[in-house]
């Protein structure tokens, strides 16, 4: 079945083209962080020890779905296997017999909830900061794609569409589905000052983007379907909205070309109180905006708006011949002559804007010891009118150790409301792994919706005294020797 075959490759598409994270936790609570610390709060630099930091090269990759799933299964589980790797579909294997190690099931979820997908990558160039008196001053270069679907009605989910009755019609509300590629080169600054309870500090990010490739769909208003085949479908009235850039298109490849511009900012403010012998901490506060901003796509770009007033059926029969990236325009001209009876009639210009993924983040970090903490932050995403990337809802609870030379941490995150995550990121020196879904990596002991993992390789000053947990401006230092590095 073709559904069948679409839905697999949306699946584990990202799966296989990469395994590099959501928020990266890992890589943004140490105190010890640096310059990666602004990703999730542009003043949490006012906790960092160092005089200076470089990022030398990070990237993280995470994806995540409640479309479909393998059962007991892994990312390392399934690699091992190689070319043996035998992936069945749960409808076309008996329950009652044994399957060799190498064969895994996938399946679909039938829980009516609403369905997403979601996959991020970045990739953290060279990225820098130096501290001097209250102020932080930082460079920094990120690339970036992000692909998402989301409020999915549940009428699309593969079992409730597949054993719909031919010609039934059934309501779909309003969804959407965007994709985009950017570089962004971003500069940032905060300046902290005391209070009488500790240190606050007000920070921002300034990024000039350039848009790479980007495409977006979205079905603007409730509409009634109607299925009329097995591949194949109809709609009485529907307004659909769509455009892409095609630079890519036209090369059959990553063409990696400017296809667009536009500025984004992320914006916050940290507070820290107390602290243990005039250093550190008790608790840290910070709230920020994040990803704020827009990319205009002014070359090779299309804009497309399908006002459909009469009983149009779409069936696969219409694309026949269609069979790589390079013919994309036949595709469009033949589905507008199908949608409103002109080859070019849904065409409303060269041009349109994407948003950033947009979100606010709350975190809150207490201090046990010097050396024990635990870290809550909640990302919420934040929606606009203009066609964009959905962010990830998180909750993460973060306890974890941290010493000058070593860390390690334990995410648990509960993402988008649904699934419960557990998460492990380490820390030697100046490398940092970790993932804030272990499960997904290692095993075979759950179901597989997505996997998440982020590394970054940094350096900072090798000296630092023990007591300066953070240079924040008039705060005490200690008078104990600097720390010796065994690196």
């Amino acid at each position: 079945m073709k559904t069948v075959k679409i839905s697999i490759l949306l699946l584990f598409g990202f799966i296989n083209c990469a395994l590099f994270g959501q928020e990266q936790l890992g890589l943004r609570l140490e105190n010890f962080s640096g310059i990666n610390a602004v990703f999730l709060n542009p003043a949490a630099t006012v906790s960092v020890p160092f005089k200076w930091d470089v990022n030398i090269v990070g990237a993280g990759f995470f994806f995540e779905n409640n479309y479909g799933l393998v059962r007991d299964a892994s990312v390392f589980a399934l690699l091992r296997e190689g070319n043996n790797l035998d992936v069945r579909l749960a409808e076309d294997v008996p329950s009652d017999i044994i399957l060799p190690a190498n064969v895994f099931i996938s399946d679909y979820f039938n829980d009516e909830k609403e369905r997403y997908i979601s996959s991020l990558t970045t990739v953290h160039g060279p990225s820098v900061m130096t501290k001097f008196g209250g102020h932080t001053v930082g460079a920094f270069y990120n690339f970036r794609t992000a692909f998402g679907a989301a409020n999915i009605p549940d009428n699309l989910s593969y079992y409730v569409y597949d054993q719909r009755d031919f010609f039934d019609t059934f309501r779909v509300t309003p969804f959407d589905g965007h994709f985009m590629a950017w570089d962004e080169i971003g500069l940032n600054y905060a300046y902290a000052f005391e209070t009488n309870s500790g240190f606050l500090s007000i920070g921002t990010n300034l990024k000039y983007l350039r848009g790479k490739e980007a495409a977006y769909f979205e079905n603007v208003n409730t509409i009634d379907l109607t299925k009329t085949g097995q591949d194949s479908i109809a709609s009485q009235l529907a307004v659909l909205e769509y455009g892409l850039t095609t630079a890519s298109l036209e090369e059959q490849n990553f063409a990696n070309k400017t296809t667009g511009t536009g500025f984004g900012f992320d914006l916050g403010v940290t507070a820290t109180f107390g602290g243990y012998k005039d250093e550190g901490y008790d608790l840290k506060l910070g709230i920020a905006l994040l990803d704020f901003g827009l990319i205009n796509f002014t070359q090779n770009a299309q804009a497309h708006r399908a006002d459909i007033t009469t009983f149009t059926e779409i069936d696969p029969e219409t694309f026949d011949g269609i069979v790589g990236t390079e013919d994309y325009q036949e595709f469009l001209n033949r589905f507008s002559e199908v949608a409103v009876g002109s080859p070019g009639g849904t065409l409303q210009g060269n041009n349109f804007k994407t948003a950033l993924p947009a979100g606010i983040s709350v975190q809150a970090d207490y201090s046990f010891t010097e050396n024990i903490f635990l870290n809550f932050t909640a990302v919420q995403n934040m929606r606009f009118r203009l066609p964009g990337i959905k962010r990830n809802d998180i909750l993460a609870l973060t306890p974890r150790f941290e010493r000058r030379w070593y860390a390690v941490q334990m995410p648990v995150v509960f993402h988008n409301y649904q699934n419960l995550r557990v998460g492990l990121a380490g820390r030697i020196a100046f490398l940092t792994l970790g993932t804030d879904n272990i499960g997904s990596l290692v095993g075979r002991f759950s179901d597989l919706t997505g996997t998440d993992f982020y590394f970054a390789l940094k350096v900072n000053p090798f000296g630092l005294k023990t007591g300066d947990r953070y240079s924040g401006p008039g705060r005490k230092r200690s008078k104990r020797k600097n720390v010796k590095c065994y690196f």
